[in-house]
């Protein structure tokens, strides 16, 4: 009979070629494809924390984009941007921000109750006799479905960190900004006192020069004590606005330090509730496993028990016989 196997050979080969790989490792990926169907999540839960991500690290990009021209003084030789541009682009920040966080706080609740829906399945496939010798180690869907619920509780907590993070950065130059408009505010005030002084001066000057040549000595006199007094006066409120003014520089100073370091701590809570929470988990898997060890030991001791029991009731039924 005529060997057929060369050929058997090539037909596979070009049926290989055509399917664009090997037809038994193709075979095999589809086997483990089908055997892990039941393991998937089929959700959307991947693509929108993604999605979530590509907008905070815009949102992030935008903050370093827009810091020069947002930090600038308001000029029209210059790139900066208006007072109205800048309020606007606060407005538009806060709002996106916001927003992002109830999406966050959204998938958060998703998650709590997806977990809250999968099936806890206390039996194991080893049967009575596992349950006897205390093998109740869990499954390899419960230990898919574990590893993808603390995977998905990390991407929570990196998108809250990135998230808070581009917010941060975004009310550090905020808060420059708007103290650095006070500081120009403060000194256009003072440079505007100024000028008034010197044109009230001047004013002064003009006036009592027509007025030198229609009065009498003595009534120059008088008015040059009362003009003396109404300065003095004036000069003793001015220096009150001006310790006022910087009272309230000094508190406003004060205020940012305030919101800097109660930032902070809040920054500081947040990790300390993060490790509570991450160490409260850990206790609770460490129980569990002492529960289990617990359990199995007080079986193994049982059925130790049981075997001195019954090999003891079988010598003696040996020993009966033999005599």
């Amino acid at each position: 009979m005529t060997d057929l196997t060369p050929l058997f050979r090539q037909c596979v080969d070009i049926v290989a070629s055509e399917l664009g790989g090997d037809a038994e490792d193709e075979y095999d990926r589809k086997q483990t494809r089908n055997s892990r169907s039941e393991f998937i999540i089929k959700d959307t839960f991947i693509k929108e924390c993604y999605e979530f991500y590509s907008v905070v690290a815009d949102l992030q990009q935008f903050v370093t984009v827009i810091r020069s021209p947002y930090l600038a003084v308001d000029d029209e030789t210059s790139n900066s941007l208006s007072i109205e541009d800048k309020n606007r682009i606060d407005e538009e920040f806060k709002y996106k921000v916001q927003q992002l966080y109830k999406k966050l706080s959204l998938l958060e609740t998703y998650e709590k109750k997806r977990e809250e829906l999968v099936p806890r399945d206390s039996d194991n496939s080893s049967g009575w006799l596992g349950k006897i010798l205390g093998d109740d180690e869990p499954s390899d869907q419960q230990i898919y479905l574990a590893t993808v619920a603390a995977h998905r509780t990390q991407i929570l907590r990196f998108l809250v960190s990135a998230l808070d993070n581009a917010n941060k950065n975004f009310e550090t130059i905020q808060k420059k900004r708007i103290s650095r408009d006070r500081q120009l505010d403060s000194l256009n005030f003072q440079n505007f006192d100024d000028t008034d002084d010197l044109n009230y001066s001047e004013f002064d000057s003009y006036h009592e020069e027509e007025q030198n040549n229609h009065l009498s000595q003595q009534q120059i006199q008088l008015l040059e004590t009362e003009n003396r007094e109404f300065l003095t006066m004036k000069s003793k409120q001015l220096k009150q606005v001006e310790k006022v003014q910087q009272s309230i520089v000094e508190i406003i100073n004060i205020q940012n330090e305030l919101s800097f370091k109660l930032q902070d701590q809040g920054q500081q809570i947040n990790n300390l509730m993060d490790n509570n929470a991450q160490v409260h988990i850990d206790v609770q898997m460490g129980n569990k496993t002492l529960n289990k060890a617990t359990v199995r030991n007080k079986k193994g001791a049982n059925m130790l028990v049981t075997m001195c029991f019954v090999l003891g009731v079988l010598i003696l039924f040996v020993d009966y016989i033999s005599f």
